[in-house]
């Protein structure tokens, strides 16, 4: 849902602008001071929060836009500002309401993120190829190229209903969109503004070795060809431990447990990443590994194939195969570099693009140097592990 006085708009990245319009109004009005809304997810990528300010017969409006679902302060990618005047009219008809009429708008943009800087310089956003981090730009009438916008309405005809703590505008729908006055809204919209500036909830940083911090599983047990795997990756400070344990059964069952693969990180975290939005550069670095055979079977397995060039495996005995195939010989595979995104409970890693001619190269992007970097999020993601009281 949205106020009839706000439409939505696409410029090279998905931004939802709001255009407000205007008239004069009395020196004393209800809608005098600081309106806001807290954070409003748009989806597992993009967020916003609003806030109006009206002050006699003139309104500022400013919009904050995050590639994350929670309005964290360190995803915000950029701000839109529209300035107005306001004129209230005549009780609505229809309403517990006043009819609102705004012109005059005009709307900024300030980029808040280097990275959509860079975006915007290279695209020449809205006909501009010199935006600095925030510096404020004028965009009013422009489309995403820099044409004249002339889909862009002049006014809006609106309605709203204010209370000491609630301001609600009229719900925009089909034949009452706001653009005339016959198509002002004659319904209240149930997604309102509260007097105030709202201070944001408090929130841990998802872009953090900190907001790792913990220990991450896979949801449930994972069956591959008749033998299937759980996974644990216990990450403190900079030190990340992912222990997989794989069964000869499809069910994760204990007693049929071949062997667990333990893997030791240093990890450091990077700069945000602009696509895909949200996500975090991760460095996993210098692997220690780790062979512990949980199986009679698993132990007869590995010495009688002199397995990662060892004969003397024993049950339950751990054995660092660091830099070792399985036929003995060196493994010069190293560093991962790679992206992460927390999504509500889930800790989602990237992945190597393996179809080159879908969605990617697997060899520009398969996570073994820095410029090889993945680009893509796995959808097997791992969830938190639940805290013990």
């Amino acid at each position: 849902m949205k106020f009839a006085f706000i439409s939505v708009f696409l410029a090279g990245f998905v931004m939802i602008g709001c255009s407000k319009k205007a008239v004069p109004l009395e020196s004393v009005s209800p809608l005098d001071g600081t309106w806001s809304r807290s954070c409003e997810a748009e989806s597992p990528e993009s967020s916003m929060v609003s806030k109006l300010k009206f002050q006699k017969n003139e309104l500022i409006a400013n919009y904050q836009f995050f590639s994350d679902s929670f309005c964290a302060p360190e995803f915000i990618n950029f701000e839109i500002k529209t300035t107005g005047q306001t004129a209230i009219g005549a009780k609505a008809a229809s309403a517990n309401a006043n009819e609102i009429n705004l012109t005059g708008f005009r709307t900024f943009l300030t980029i808040k993120s280097d990275l959509f800087v860079s975006a915007a310089n290279s695209t020449n956003l809205f006909g501009f190829n010199n935006w600095t981090k925030d510096t404020e730009k004028e965009i009013t009438g422009k489309n995403a190229d820099g044409d004249v916008d002339f889909s862009a309405p002049a006014k809006a005809f609106d309605i709203f209903s204010a209370s000491n703590s609630v301001l609600c505008f009229g719900l925009s729908e089909k034949d009452k969109d706001g653009s005339t006055t016959a198509k002002r809204p004659t319904k209240i919209d149930t997604e309102c503004f509260f007097k105030g500036e709202l201070i944001p909830a408090s929130y841990t940083p998802k872009n953090t070795l900190a907001a790792l911090s913990g220990t991450w599983t896979t949801k449930e047990c994972e069956e591959d060809d008749g033998s299937s795997s759980i996974t644990a990756f216990n990450i403190s400070g900079s030190t990340g431990t992912l222990v997989t344990s794989y069964f000869s059964d499809t069910e994760c069952s204990s007693e049929n447990e071949l062997a667990d693969l333990k893997i030791i990180y240093s990890l450091e975290v990077g700069s945000n990443t602009l696509q895909p939005a949200g996500a975090t550069e991760i460095n996993f670095l210098t692997p220690q590994v780790f062979l512990t055979p949980q199986s009679e079977s698993q132990v007869i397995a590995l010495n009688n194939g002199n397995l990662y060039g060892f004969s003397d495996w024993a049950l339950n005995t751990e054995k660092e195969i660091t830099g070792k195939n399985e036929d003995g010989s060196a493994d010069t595979t190293t560093n991962v570099y790679s992206i992460f995104k927390i999504i509500g409970n889930s800790l989602c890693f990237g992945v190597e693009v393996n179809d080159s001619d879908t969605i990617g190269n697997s060899e520009n992007d398969d996570g073994t140097a820095p410029a090889k970097r993945h680009t893509y999020l796995d959808n097997r993601c791992l969830e938190a592990a639940p805290v013990a009281n």
